[in-house]
């Protein structure tokens, strides 16, 4: 899986012009790997609202929490770029 994923970082890295090509294009996973990490998938369970206030109240004073607590609240990152200060009001708190 972290090769995929590392394969289509760098993919879209060339796509940009930020390097001039994928280092890893051509690295394949050999097929007995890939059926065994399918074998040992683990399946992990998305946080419960307890969780999520956990860690929201644990990242606070981060220097990242104001951009990062829009997309905890389901917004994906193009909205969250796009909200204007008329969108927010504070004294709601929406």
């Amino acid at each position: 899986m972290a090769l995929g994923r590392l394969k289509e970082v760098l993919g879209r890295a060339v796509t940009k012009r930020m390097v001039p090509l994928s280092v890893a294009a051509n690295v394949s996973v050999p097929r007995k790997a890939r059926k065994q990490e399918r074998k040992e998938k683990v399946v992990v369970a998305p946080w419960n609202v307890d969780e999520v206030h956990t860690f929201v109240a644990g990242i606070r004073e981060e220097r990242l929490y104001a951009p990062l607590l829009p997309g905890l609240m389901g917004l994906r990152p193009a909205e969250v770029c796009g909200l204007r200060w008329e969108d927010v009001d504070l004294e709601l708190r929406t």
